[in-house]
């Protein structure tokens, strides 16, 4: 139904007050996860933000997959049948280990849920959060502080990666109207009216390709200054930085096992010996569905 990709929001009049510059909006202007981190480490230290980074995606897959394969870290999952686990590479261990030392230097808070994050930084507290376009709409209405909207950041030395994919629809084998129900679906995925009516309410973005570029179209022509590249950024994302999930039947068991290995992670435990045990829980798991 929908597609997604992230971005990099950040608090301007934090930045300012703290001196420090304000990121660009276009694809060419990307900065490196290094930078972020260091440029939000000062505003702590000057302008009194609370923390420097936050990733809307603490601890699932879809958040942190950018991270371990802009290192070239693999996706996790290889084999033929899709079902080894390959999350010992040197990539995942350097991309976690930045992960790890980003709470436990205090530059991201522990113990707050994923869904509680976006209210600090619309309550001014934060100089920058990493989060998906249904942001947008909710961000839409600050006015206590200036924001913009930048590419979501990549390693130094890596590569710039972006997550994609989303939700889906399906119809459950008991509903009374099933047809009725597939009729509803094809409406809303396969038309350009339909899709784009999916979205009214929020600012998810429609797989659909024509409904796509009306939408993309119309964030043009409603951007602010917050919001000026948030079609370009949107577009390119999707055309050149965009990396799936990856597919297999033991999909959802890794990432619930992966899940568990990054909070383990970001609560200060060794990164190497976590992702073996991760391996190992895989390789058990896995068994049964070959």
């Amino acid at each position: 139904m929908w597609t997604s990709t992230q971005y990099l929001f950040y608090n301007a009049d934090l930045l300012t007050k703290a001196g420090a510059p304000l990121p660009g909006e276009a694809p060419a202007d990307r900065w490196s996860w290094e930078r972020t981190k260091s440029v939000g480490r000062r505003t702590m230290d000057r302008a009194g933000a609370d923390y420097a980074l936050l990733l809307e995606q603490t601890d699932l897959y879809y958040g942190l997959q950018p991270l371990i394969e802009s290192l070239h870290g693999g996706s996790g999952i290889t084999g033929k049948d899709m079902l080894t686990p390959a999350v010992t590479t040197q990539g995942w261990i350097d991309a976690l280990d930045w992960y790890r030392t980003l709470f436990a230097d205090g530059s991201s808070p522990r113990g707050i849920p994923s869904y509680q994050l976006s209210s600090l930084f619309t309550s001014g507290r934060v100089p920058f959060f990493v989060g998906g376009p249904w942001n947008l709409g909710a961000f839409a209405g600050l006015k206590d502080f200036a924001w913009g909207t930048a590419p979501q950041p990549k390693f130094a030395h890596g590569r710039a990666v972006t997550p994609t994919d989303s939700w889906s629809w399906g119809v459950n084998p008991y509903a009374e109207h099933p047809d009725a129900a597939l009729r509803f679906m094809e409406y809303a995925a396969l038309t350009t009216d339909g899709s784009l009516a999916t979205v009214e309410a929020s600012p998810l973005i429609p797989s659909n390709r024509k409904a796509f570029d009306r939408y993309a179209a119309d964030l043009d022509h409603k951007a602010t200054r917050s919001t000026a590249g948030v079609a370009t950024i949107m577009r390119y994302e999707l055309a050149h930085t965009a990396v799936s999930r990856p597919r297999s039947i033991g999909y959802t068991q890794f990432e619930t096992v992966m899940g568990s290995a990054f909070s383990d992670i970001r609560n200060g435990l060794a990164v190497e010996p976590r992702l073996a045990k991760a391996s190992g829980e895989l390789v058990r798991t896995w068994e049964r569905l070959r």
